[in-house]
């Protein structure tokens, strides 16, 4: 018997966070393309880039599934700290590096707005992808039972 299962809202909206990402890290090329189109075609693709960002939103939360029980609670609190566990770690080593390369670094602001925003989408993608695998680690132990 073939079996389908389907996402509920907590698998949705990290699918969601795993787009959003993607489509934050293309942001910067955004800075890059202003140099090389026209104005005009720059406003038409940050208005396309704003619609791709809502329509996802609006699908899931269309939705009549919204549930958020405690075992959703659960994986989401388990995926955030392994987020914020591997944003320091990878901080961490990339200032260690870099001040061991240098030997000296001074941090000015330009320096800490990357560092932010970077540090922002590692989160965004890493929690999105911890609550995308605790959900493949169920799946797979609910069909083995099976």
């Amino acid at each position: 018997m073939e079996r389908t299962e389907r996402m509920n809202y907590t698998q949705k909206n990290a699918w969601y966070g795993l787009y959003l990402a993607g489509f934050l890290l293309l942001v910067p090329l955004i800075d890059l393309a202003e140099t090389l189109i026209p104005f005009y075609a720059l406003q038409a693709l940050g208005l396309a880039g704003i619609v791709l960002l809502i329509l996802p939103l609006y699908r899931i939360n269309k939705s009549k599934d919204r549930t958020f029980d405690e075992f959703d609670r659960k994986v989401c609190l388990r995926a955030g700290i392994a987020a914020a566990i591997l944003v320091c770690t990878v901080a961490t080593i990339v200032y260690t590096t870099v001040l061991f390369a240098f030997e000296s670094f001074t941090f000015t602001m330009s320096h800490l707005a990357v560092a932010i925003y970077s540090a922002a989408i590692l989160f965004i993608a890493s929690l999105s992808a911890a609550v995308l695998f605790q959900y493949h680690l169920v799946n797979k132990a609910e069909r083995r039972q099976s």
